[in-house]
């Protein structure tokens, strides 16, 4: 039998729709990776960002326990010129401000610490 005209119609129609949800299908899927590996590339970048942020201030939180270290030590110079009268006393403070600098120091990193696993929690779970 004969195709007819109707028949070849809808059977080129048919085929018509099907290369057509094909393409969109490529197309949807080609945009998907593109923002994928768009949103990708800016966690990266803003992690980037972020680690250099947290170096740069813990290196300046260094400097600064490093500062007041030598006006600690200047003062203590000038306590053992002037006399050892309230060397004991001084002593004491300066003990107290190390520790204080170290406990600083330690809640700074432990922090530093607790936000890169939940930035890393938050990477595995995109991938």
């Amino acid at each position: 039998m004969a195709e007819t005209a109707r028949e070849v119609g809808g059977r080129t129609t048919t085929e018509n729709a099907r290369k057509t949800v094909e393409a969109v299908n490529e197309a949807a899927r080609t945009t998907a990776d593109a923002s994928r590996r768009t949103a990708e590339e800016g966690l990266k970048a803003g992690r980037q960002i972020f680690d250099a942020w947290l170096s740069s201030t813990e290196a300046a939180l260094k400097a600064t326990f490093e500062l007041q270290n030598v006006a600690i030590n200047t003062g203590l110079s000038l306590f053992e010129t002037v006399g050892n009268g309230n060397r004991g006393a001084y002593q004491q403070w300066v003990d107290v401000v190390r520790q204080s600098q170290q406990v600083a120091l330690e809640a700074w990193q432990a922090g530093k610490r607790a936000t890169e696993q939940v930035v890393e929690s938050i990477n595995s779970t995109n991938k």
